[in-house]
C-alpha cells in the first residue's frame, strides 16, 4: 500500500528541482511561480 501525504513547505526545494529537470511538456508546474513562492515562504 502506498501512502501519499500532502505537500509541506520543506518539500518545495525538491518540487522546484523536479519542475526544472523534468523538461517541457512533462509537467505543468510553473517554474517561476514555484521559485517565487519558495522565496516568499522561506523560513
Amino acid at each position: 500500500m502506498m501512502v501519499i501525504r500532502p505537500i509541506e513547505a520543506r518539500d518545495f526545494p525538491a518540487l522546484v528541482r523536479f519542475a526544472c529537470e523534468s523538461g517541457h511538456g512533462f509537467t505543468s508546474l510553473p517554474k517561476n511561480e514555484l521559485r517565487s513562492w519558495q522565496e516568499e515562504h522561506a523560513a
